[in-house]
């Protein structure tokens, strides 16, 4: 492998160029779960953290994240609307402890820009609000967001 492809924020800005979208307006937009990313992370060492970086640097609702916990934490329910809509319902079912906090500092510290709380799909209920509200350790939830859309 090229020296090169040791670096850290080289292998960052090739990883966003290749997975970014280029719209007819010439702007560019991340999707939400790019595959290419995630083979990416599993590809080698090297590739593992700048492709991770890449892919968690947008989140466009909380889902993802919360998704990450082991799945006795949460819980997803579906939820008939007025209009014959399904609409998903995520939960927390229990108090997260701090191994779990772990698992989620280990993305929230790589997300830069959050566009929204809840996903297009669903929502998140009170309790998966309220979990993230009240880490066991003081420290930031998002210690790297700079925008939020």
């Amino acid at each position: 492998m090229h020296n090169a492809l040791g670096i850290h924020e080289i292998l960052f800005d090739i990883f966003n160029h290749v997975c970014a979208i280029t719209a007819a307006d010439g702007s560019t937009k991340k999707p939400n779960l790019n595959p290419s990313l995630v083979a990416l992370a599993r590809t080698c060492r090297a590739f593992q953290e700048p492709a991770l970086d890449a892919l968690w640097l947008q989140l466009d609702d909380l889902t993802p994240l919360l998704r990450c916990l082991p799945e006795d934490v949460w819980v997803l329910s579906a939820v008939e609307e007025a209009s014959q809509d399904r609409t998903e319902v995520f939960g927390i079912r229990r108090p997260l402890n701090e191994s779990e906090w772990g698992i989620l500092q280990g993305y929230t510290r790589r997300i830069r820009v959050v566009t929204s709380i809840n996903s297009r799909t669903g929502q998140l209920e009170e309790t998966a609000v309220k979990a993230l509200c009240y880490p066991p350790v003081a420290s930031p939830l998002f210690p790297g967001l700079r925008q939020i859309k």
